[in-house]
């Protein structure tokens, strides 16, 4: 409805609903600016950090919504997933999305989306969860509007079935969007990252081109040192490295004039050089990715960044720290230690004797390294682990063998060493037992328990894992401990997690199936009672603990033999010295971890435990120098360039945060706190006064068919306005923009007409005779219509968005005297920013007064004309005093600066085919120009009208003077 014609009519209503209801609308419109018109970023219950929120905006703005997240281990691509999928979810409710996740993360996923992001939310949705292991439900029964793919490497791998490839394939292609989540680097990960490319764009990305594919990841290695070279505090060497930029881009005429800067910076030894190069090295990131639709942040740069602004935290991870030993006394482990060399050694003597091949040494290299790992396992982990290498299936699961060990145990051809070992250990299980050395253990965990909160154990296998659980409830006292097992029931397994992490349970204890995925930062001390054969299957369970969070590095314990001499005292010592493992992330070197591992195991069967102490240093050089290649491999690829209206809205976002109190009083007086609110009631516990509800007043002011349309569980969905508040609470809903509550809200207010016209008399002493005065409240956008008209099939979300970021939303009240049109004088301004307040004089203009303020303005006629002529001018002032032409025009000119770099990173991409392949970009002829002119031509809303007449006299001896009988 007009609020205009609302006014002319007379219908005007008091003051107090425009006064609950106008400050409403204001901060809504704030909220949508501060979050580029994505409500799920404010409404979901995690904190916001830049490069989670860059990431989620870049996804979200673009048409083609096909993405790659490819962030490192622990920086949060669930959470950028999670965003976006409830994002989806308020644009779409009855959408259709999918997650296929691995089968130990399904009730982990579960958990997150329903009270981090609020799934539930949605009960027209079609959301399902399934697992890497069930492709056959990947399908479901509906077309999918997402598809979120996590650990996604997993699923293209080599030994990965080839259906199960061509399933997930139609799954991806099938979606309108597509979500992959993986850390895996392209260089030396050529099939996995070639894999998952051909998941977003199967057009350009064929399976069948892996060596076009391999030589255009190798040339870009080539290309990215040349730009890792470059170093300004050598300035006499950056012309040479220039030049081999250029000649691999002769025909990018932007990338030449960059290149061209930093040549005559280097020429002339400028203090601008390093500028030079950094503008260089961000053009060339953004245009020459492998995909433009693959983000993917470094660790170390984003923790070396800014919060959102300085009321918002920094993304902090706990870190890690160096081992200490936790000496046991363990004859039993020793004696298995001890029959296992003697298997190394008949195993190394027959190879030599039979001259054997390569490919058999390496089988039994690798037989070995996993029969290492269970050596000192306290539940007969090493026999059970040998009799399945000589044929028993039944103690595979006995063992906890994946499915990787199980060919490695069965690869290499059974030898009489296998049997003697058989045998030995046989004997060594009935004459010496572990129960002592379960018992020792035992006492250590409980003696570290006086020393920390909680406690996380890595047992290795599940048999491990139930002995030692069982051990410890012999301890005086006994600490309270719960199980992560395998084969146990998910839903207790995750009530026993919730009260380990609450601080009701003190010791963790985990299997492998707590090794990967799951977020156990909680733990303040770790205690290792088996150390993995496999490096990256170590790595994931140290980054298990070492994730976002705040605090001081957990502890970490090792159950191993002092010393170096043997086989598992050396393996603690090279991943602690060699790989660094406990003190730096190796998530980002597992191909370089993959391939020293070959040799190391070889070297190890061959020369034993010596072999480990002599690799230290080459395992850390090797290291060292794949860190390097990275680096240089990230000039290309990592998403780290900053966009100015990104950061323009970081900083809304933050002074958003900073005002919760702002928002939770505006919300309060509409629903229940001030004279014109909806006369809902508030209601919040004694115990816990930060959450709260709204519910039923005894006379509600909203018509029954709003609150008929309003869903169960919308309006009167309890939270917190303060984040920090509801991230304390788990579960607990984050009062904003997208939220059920304030949404619902916003849509009553803009359906129920009650505040959109008002007037008043209010007396002012010291002013001579009256001054009407009418106010406009106007939403000002980026007109939207005007490309949704041209381009009805785009998604008008997303452009939404764009346009967004351009053009700033922002309201405005505008002032005017009617018989003008001009702007009200500046001294009667302050009069106007009073609230409406009978107790102080005011007088509500209703129907039965208003004839008074007809009157006053020469009849209904002048009236109306006046109105009317103070309307047509109003968006004229208003374009005056916001400079709304100077706003247009900066905002056409951010858009035209995007769009035009945009399109110039085709160009130059179509241009450099040897390095890229092509790809869908989502240009539309037209569309570019559709977008600038809605920055151009804002759209103007009026909201709503006020008329204030200020007057030296009462009210009532107003009327009698102009002859009306109002009461």
């Amino acid at each position: 409805m007009d609020p205009v014609e609302v006014l002319l009519a007379g219908a005007s209503e008091s003051p107090h609903f425009a006064e609950t209801r106008l400050p409403f609308v204001r901060t809504i419109i704030e909220q949508r600016a501060a979050c580029s018109n994505v409500p799920a970023i404010l409404s979901s219950a995690v904190e916001l950090y830049p490069h989670q929120l860059r990431a989620v905006l870049q996804v979200l703005r673009d048409p083609i919504q096909r993405y790659l997240l490819a962030d490192e281990v622990g920086l949060g691509k669930t959470i950028e997933a999670g965003i976006i999928a409830r994002q989806i979810l308020l644009d779409s409710p009855d959408a259709a999305i999918t997650f296929i996740v691995p089968d130990s993360l399904r009730r982990q996923w579960q958990d997150e989306l329903r009270t981090k992001f609020f799934i539930d939310d949605f009960p027209k949705a079609k959301i399902r969860i399934v697992a890497h292991e069930s492709p056959l439900r990947w399908r479901g029964e509906h077309a999918l509007d997402l598809v979120v793919v996590d650990e996604a490497h997993h699923l293209v791998a080599n030994d990965t079935s080839t259906e199960m490839r061509r399933t997930l394939a139609e799954v991806c292609h099938a979606s309108r969007r597509l979500l992959l989540l993986s850390a895996t680097p392209a260089l030396h990960h050529e099939q996995a990252m070639l894999g998952l490319l051909h998941l977003l764009d199967p057009a350009v990305y064929r399976l069948g081109d892996l060596e076009g594919f391999t030589a255009r990841v190798r040339a870009r290695h080539e290309l990215a040192s040349a730009f890792y070279a470059l170093d300004p505090t050598f300035p006499e060497f950056v012309p040479l490295h220039l030049e081999t930029i250029r000649s691999a881009f002769p025909a990018d005429p932007r990338l030449g004039s960059l290149l061209d800067d930093a040549n005559e910076a280097a020429d002339h030894e400028s203090e601008g050089l390093p500028q030079a190069l950094d503008r260089l090295r961000a053009y060339v990131n953004e245009t020459y990715r492998l995909h433009r639709r693959v983000i993917r942040h470094r660790r170390d740069r984003v923790l070396a960044a800014e919060g959102c602004g300085p009321g918002s935290p920094r993304f902090e991870v706990k870190g890690r720290r160096d081992p200490e030993l936790l000496e046991i006394i363990d004859p039993h482990g020793d004696a298995a230690e001890e029959l296992l060399e003697r298997w190394r050694q008949s195993v190394r003597d027959h190879l030599v004797e039979v001259a054997a091949d390569d490919e058999t040494w390496a089988a039994y290299a690798w037989t070995h390294a996993v029969l290492m790992e269970r050596c000192r396992d306290l539940a007969g982990g090493l026999a059970a682990a040998v009799a399945f290498r000589l044929g028993d299936d039944d103690t595979c699961r006995l063992v906890s063998l994946d499915r990787h060990e199980t060919r490695l145990l069965r690869r290499a051809p059974a030898l009489t060493a296998d049997e003697e070992l058989r045998r030995g250990l046989s004997v060594l299980a009935i004459s010496d037992k572990p129960d002592k050395t379960l018992s020792r253990i035992a006492e250590a965990i409980g003696s570290l328990c006086r020393r920390h909160r909680r406690i996380l154990v890595f047992a290795g296998t599940t048999a491990t894992g139930r002995a030692v659980a069982d051990a410890l409830t012999q301890c005086r006292p006994s600490p309270v401990t719960v199980r992560h097992l395998a084969e146990e029931d998910p839903s207790e397994v995750e009530r026993r997690i919730e009260a380990w992490i609450a601080g009701n349970a003190q010791v963790l204890i985990c299997d492998r199936d707590g090794e990967e995925g799951r977020n156990f930062q909680a733990a303040d001390a770790v205690v290792h009672l088996q150390l993995p054969w496999s490096v990256n299957r170590f790595e994931q369970r140290l980054g298990r603990v070492d994730r976002h969070g705040e605090g001081a590095p957990a502890a970490q314990y090792v159950v191993a033999p002092a010393g170096d001499e043997s086989t598992m005292g050396a393996w603690l010592a090279l991943l602690r010295d060699g790989f660094a493992a406990f003190t730096e992330s190796l998530s980002m070197l597992q191909y370089a971890v993959d391939v020293v591992a070959p040799t190391l195991f070889l070297q190890l069967l061959q020369r034993g435990s010596q072999a480990l102490i002599e690799g230290t240093g080459w395992i850390a050089n090797t290291l060292k120098q794949r860190r390097k290649e990275i680096a240089a491999e990230d000039i290309l690829e990592a998403t780290f360039a900053s966009d100015g209206d990104r950061d323009a809205l970081l900083a809304r976002l933050d002074d958003v945060e900073a005002r919760w109190k702002t928002v939770e009083r505006t919300v309060d007086n509409l629903v229940c706190e001030a004279q014109g609110s909806l006369q809902l009631a508030r209601e919040t516990d004694s115990r816990d006064r930060a959450v709260r509800r709204y519910r039923l007043g005894k006379k509600v002011l909203l018509p029954t068919y709003l609150l008929a349309q309003s869903l169960p569980g919308s309006w009167d969905s309890p939270g917190c306005f303060n984040r920090t508040a509801a991230l304390r609470r788990p579960g607990t809903r984050v009062l904003r923009l997208g939220s059920p509550t304030v949404d619902t809200l916003w849509g009553w207010a803009q359906q129920d007409d009650r505040g959109q016209a008002s007037a008043w008399w209010r007396l002012v002493p010291k002013l001579n005779g009256e001054h009407v005065c009418l106010g406009f409240e106007y939403i000002v956008d980026g007109d939207i219509d005007l490309v949704r008209d041209r381009f009805p099939d785009l998604p008008a979300a997303a452009l939404q968005r764009r346009l967004d970021g351009w053009f700033v939303p922002f309201t405005h009240r505008v002032w005017l005297d009617p018989w003008t049109a001009n702007h009200v004088d500046r001294e009667l301004q302050p009069f106007l920013e009073v609230a409406y307040e009978p107790a102080r004089g005011d007088h509500n203009l209703n129907p039965d007064r208003f004839p008074v303020l007809i009157s006053l303005l020469g009849g209904p006629r002048a009236f109306r004309d006046a109105v009317l002529r103070a309307r047509e001018a109003g968006q004229s002032r208003l374009r005056t005093v916001r400079h709304l032409e100077q706003r247009a025009a900066e905002a056409d000119a951010a858009a035209a600066l995007d769009l035009d770099r945009e399109n110039q990173q085709r160009t130059a991409r179509t241009l450099a085919a040897v390095h890229l392949g092509g790809e869908e970009d989502g240009a539309v002829a037209g569309l570019a120009e559709a977008l600038r002119q809605a920055c151009r031509e804002p759209r103007v809303r009026l909201v709503a009208v006020s008329c204030v007449v200020l007057s030296n006299r009462p009210f009532a001896g107003a009327a009698r003077e102009l002859g009306v009988d109002a009461h």
